[in-house]
Protein backbone atom coordinates (compact mmCIF):
# COMPACT_ATOMS: atom_id res chain seq x y z
CA UNK A 1 0.00 0.00 0.00
CA UNK A 2 1.41 3.33 -1.04
CA UNK A 3 0.80 6.20 1.38
CA UNK A 4 0.39 9.63 -0.04
CA UNK A 5 0.60 12.93 1.77
CA UNK A 6 -3.18 13.34 1.35
CA UNK A 7 -4.01 9.93 2.88
CA UNK A 8 -1.68 10.55 5.83
CA UNK A 9 -3.30 13.95 6.44
CA UNK A 10 -6.79 12.38 6.27
CA UNK A 11 -5.74 9.69 8.79
CA UNK A 12 -4.36 12.32 11.17
CA UNK A 13 -7.56 14.40 10.94
CA UNK A 14 -9.70 11.29 11.52
CA UNK A 15 -7.62 10.25 14.54
CA UNK A 16 -7.79 13.77 16.00
CA UNK A 17 -11.60 13.83 15.60
CA UNK A 18 -11.93 10.42 17.27
CA UNK A 19 -9.64 11.55 20.12
CA UNK A 20 -11.66 14.75 20.58
CA UNK A 21 -14.94 12.80 20.50
CA UNK A 22 -13.72 10.55 23.33
CA UNK A 23 -12.37 13.43 25.44
CA UNK A 24 -15.35 15.76 24.91
CA UNK A 25 -18.40 13.70 23.97
CA UNK A 26 -21.43 15.53 22.67
CA UNK A 27 -24.52 13.75 23.91
CA UNK A 28 -28.27 14.08 23.70
CA UNK A 29 -30.58 12.16 26.01
CA UNK A 30 -33.40 11.42 23.59
CA UNK A 31 -35.53 9.47 26.08
CA UNK A 32 -35.25 8.98 29.84
CA UNK A 33 -36.59 5.50 30.58
CA UNK A 34 -35.80 4.93 34.27
CA UNK A 35 -33.62 5.90 37.20
CA UNK A 36 -32.14 2.68 38.57
CA UNK A 37 -30.48 4.13 41.68
CA UNK A 38 -29.47 7.43 43.23
CA UNK A 39 -26.53 8.44 45.41
CA UNK A 40 -25.36 11.79 46.75
CA UNK A 41 -23.12 12.44 43.76
CA UNK A 42 -24.77 10.63 40.84
CA UNK A 43 -27.68 8.67 39.44
CA UNK A 44 -27.64 5.38 37.55
CA UNK A 45 -30.04 5.70 34.64
CA UNK A 46 -31.46 3.81 31.69
CA UNK A 47 -31.85 6.21 28.79
CA UNK A 48 -31.82 6.28 25.01
CA UNK A 49 -28.74 8.43 24.27
CA UNK A 50 -27.01 9.67 21.15
CA UNK A 51 -23.28 10.39 21.46
CA UNK A 52 -21.42 12.50 18.88
CA UNK A 53 -24.36 12.56 16.44
CA UNK A 54 -24.51 8.76 16.11
CA UNK A 55 -27.90 7.01 16.28
CA UNK A 56 -29.27 6.71 19.81
CA UNK A 57 -28.77 3.47 21.72
CA UNK A 58 -30.03 2.17 25.03
CA UNK A 59 -27.59 3.43 27.62
CA UNK A 60 -26.98 2.32 31.22
CA UNK A 61 -24.72 4.91 32.82
CA UNK A 62 -23.97 6.92 35.94
CA UNK A 63 -24.62 10.62 35.51
CA UNK A 64 -23.21 13.36 37.69
CA UNK A 65 -23.85 17.07 37.86
CA UNK A 66 -21.13 19.63 37.17
CA UNK A 67 -20.64 22.93 39.02
CA UNK A 68 -22.79 24.75 36.46
CA UNK A 69 -25.59 22.18 36.70
CA UNK A 70 -24.66 20.45 33.43
CA UNK A 71 -25.01 16.67 33.19
CA UNK A 72 -21.73 14.74 33.17
CA UNK A 73 -21.70 11.19 31.75
CA UNK A 74 -19.54 8.70 33.64
CA UNK A 75 -18.62 5.20 32.52
CA UNK A 76 -21.48 3.18 31.17
CA UNK A 77 -22.56 0.75 28.51
CA UNK A 78 -24.56 1.26 25.33
CA UNK A 79 -26.59 -1.50 23.72
CA UNK A 80 -28.20 -1.57 20.31
CA UNK A 81 -31.70 -3.06 20.06
CA UNK A 82 -30.38 -6.55 19.22
CA UNK A 83 -27.97 -6.56 22.19
CA UNK A 84 -30.67 -5.30 24.53
CA UNK A 85 -33.09 -8.01 23.39
CA UNK A 86 -30.40 -10.68 23.92
CA UNK A 87 -29.72 -9.34 27.44
CA UNK A 88 -33.44 -9.26 28.22
CA UNK A 89 -33.77 -12.93 27.19
CA UNK A 90 -30.77 -13.93 29.31
CA UNK A 91 -32.23 -12.20 32.36
CA UNK A 92 -35.70 -13.69 31.75
CA UNK A 93 -34.22 -17.22 31.60
CA UNK A 94 -32.53 -16.86 35.00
Amino acid sequence: MRLTKLSITADILHNERMKNDMEHPIFKIEEHIATISTSKKSTLELNRVSFNDYPAKLDIRRWGTGPDGERIPYKGVQLNDYEFEALRKIIADE
